[in-house]
Formats: structure tokens, sequence, C-alpha cells
């Protein structure tokens, strides 16, 4: 009864009891990621983030949009859906995942919105520019992986060293930098490194053609080069038809650029997953289970979680953490709490980026162990 009186006074005199100045910390995150398509991990962690705390036409905190599938051709849209989160007056972060653009888009928010956190995951641009924008950048470890991937492969039996990739991608300094990283290791192992441009799936070509390149040409590779060969790609919509072929010819493949269980390979050896979506050991052991049967025994591997799921909700995760005042900004150990928000078991490591100023930890470099399939 009292309540219903309270509320009568309250409006009577104007005031909404359940307006947004009413509400206990209100505020919003924004999360922007490429399409299904392009990143289905990304897009399922924020999806996950999202059902998690609510939309905002809900009544939650958190809005998702997403990058035309062409975005490398479309970068004005880019930038605009991203500062366009900006011009929410509720908006109290915003988390990317890194495309050509961003760090224009975090200038132009930063210009009117300074109070906006700005977070990116893989940031694909300079790393020196977007470093003096963005509050916190996460990518994946690109030095400790450079030297663990080929030293796991040569464990595995393997006496070359393929590097797929092509301009696009090898041009940017992640790729370029692991790709010199690799290099070096093989070197240091004794494992013949060999770089093999591939077509680039976003040209004339498309996804398509960049498939068909692959499923043709692995098994000449393998028949050249042996099944004693490690494969390593930087691309996921030619991942899959690699592994497909691997399955087939023979060969070693490792892990992914961005690892994860639901990538690639579910494709690639047909596997439904609906009824495990969500757990991911229970993920884990069905793709093992039909790796197995394929006869892909300690040829093939992954991480136990994945990477960009991982990186897009734990990164979400830390920015409310910081606007709630549970954790600090360029805390290393509150980051890795957040992620294994979303990765209960993992056991995440890593460094700063180790071309930063060492005084502005702003960029956490992390890595996982690599599983190798039974």
């Amino acid at each position: 009864m009292y309540f219903f009186v309270l509320f009568f006074i309250l409006s009577l005199t104007g005031c909404n009891l359940f307006s947004e100045d009413n509400l206990h910390n209100k505020y919003h995150i924004g999360i922007a990621t490429t399409s299904m398509a392009q990143s289905e991990d990304a897009f399922m962690g924020a999806d996950y983030f999202l059902k998690k705390y609510g939309d905002t036409k809900d009544g939650g905190i958190v809005v998702h949009t997403v990058f035309p599938d062409n975005f490398i051709n479309e970068i004005e849209t880019v930038i605009s859906r991203i500062t366009f989160l900006a011009n929410d007056p509720l908006m109290r972060s915003i988390i990317v995942l890194g495309v050509p653009g961003t760090s224009i888009a975090f200038k132009k928010i930063k210009e009117i919105r300074p109070d906006i956190l700005l977070f990116s995951v893989n940031p694909q641009e300079d790393p020196k520019i977007i470093q003096n924008i963005a509050d916190f950048l996460v990518s994946i470890d690109i030095k400790n992986r450079g030297k663990q991937i080929p030293v796991t492969a040569k464990s595995l039996g393997a006496k070359k060293f393929i590097f797929l990739s092509f301009p696009r991608h090898i041009a940017t300094t992640f790729m370029s930098q692991i790709c010199e990283n690799m290099k070096k290791s093989c070197k240091e192992i004794n494992l013949e490194f060999i770089y093999i441009s591939t077509p680039d799936p976003l040209s004339d070509s498309g996804i398509v053609g960049a498939q068909q390149f692959i499923l043709e040409q692995t098994p000449q590779w393998i028949k050249k080069f042996g099944k004693d060969t490690a494969f390593f790609c930087t691309v996921n919509s030619e991942i899959e038809p690699l592994i497909k072929q691997i399955s087939r010819y023979g060969g070693i493949f490792i892990e992914q650029y961005y690892p994860s269980p639901i990538s690639c390979y579910p494709g690639a050896f047909n596997i439904d997953l609906k009824e495990e979506a969500g757990n991911w050991e229970k993920i884990l052991r069905k793709i093992e289970k039909s790796i197995a049967k394929a006869g892909c025994k300690n040829k093939i591997g992954t991480w136990k979680y994945s990477f960009n799921f991982s990186a897009i909700a734990g990164l979400s995760e830390y920015a409310k953490r910081i606007i709630n005042g549970e954790a600090k900004i360029n805390s290393f150990e509150d980051l890795v709490l957040s992620f294994k928000e979303y990765s209960s078991n993992a056991n995440w490591k890593g460094e700063y980026y180790f071309e930063s100023d060492l005084n502005k930890k702003n960029h956490a470099m992390l890595y996982l162990d690599t599983y190798i399939f039974n």
C-alpha cells in the first residue's frame, strides 16, 4: 500500500521513479564486431555478453553493432557504426573487434566524449598509433606463440613448416611479426620454413575462390613436401578446407591464428554442436572423437577455449567492472579474472606488448597452451 501511495505522489510531482536518472549505476556498453560469416566466435562473444546483461532496447546495458562483411572496402561505414555508439548519452565504454578504421573512429569519439572507455580486441592497425588513442587493447600473443607453434609442430614429427598468407594480411604489423617469429623459431630448431602466398578472400575471387585454391593445392603441397609437413594459415576461411585435406592426405595442423574449438573444425568434419553449445568441455570432446575417427590423432590441435569469444566477452566484462569500480584499468590480474568469467578453467598467460612504452601498459598479449586432440 505504501508503494502505491509513494508512486502516486511522485507522479503528481512529475518525478519518474523508473527514469534512467533514478536507476542504480545506469550505463551502456557498446560492442562492435564483424558478422558471423567473418568471425563467428567474436560475434558469439558479443551476443553472449548481450544476453547476459540485456539489450538496451529491453532495459539492459548492451548495444551490439555489426560491420559489413566487406569491411576492408567500407571503412567509412565501419567508422560511422563505431562513432554512432558514442551518441548515446549513457554510453560509458565501447569494445571493438579490431578492423581498419578503428583508430580513426576512436580519435573522433575522444574529441567529443573523452569519458568513454575505448577498448579493442586484435587491433589491425599500427600499434603505436592505436595504443596512444585507445584506453586498453588485447591481442593474441604473437611473441610466445611464434616460438611455441613451430616447437610443438616439431615435437609431433614435423620436418617442414609452411606459412600460408597473402599480401593484405602479411602487411599488418601483427601478421608480419608472427611470421618473422615463426621463421626465427624454425631456424633455431632446424625446421625448414616455407612461405606460400594464397588468394585474399576479400579479393575478386572471394572466399569461394580462396577455398577452392586451398582444396586443390593442399594435396599437391603434401605430395611435394611430405606428410610430416606442418601448416599455419592466417585466415579462418582457408583453414577449414586446409584441415579437410590434411585429414585426407596427411600433414600436421597445430592451431588456428585465432584458436577456437568451434572455428573451422565443425565445418571440416561435419560436426553438429547445437546440443553442446556453450559447454566448451563437451564441444572439445565431441570434436576430438570426430578427429580420431578421421584418423588424425596427434596431428591437429587448438585451444580449449575460443580466443575471440573470450576476448570480446572478457574485455566487455573488464569494462563493466572498471565502470562499477570492481577492477582497475591496466591491471593484468583484473583483466585475466574478467576473461575467466567466460573461460573458467583457462590458464591465460602473456605479457604487455613488448614494443610499447614500458610506462604505458595498455596493451595485453594473451595466449593459452596448445591442446593437441587425442
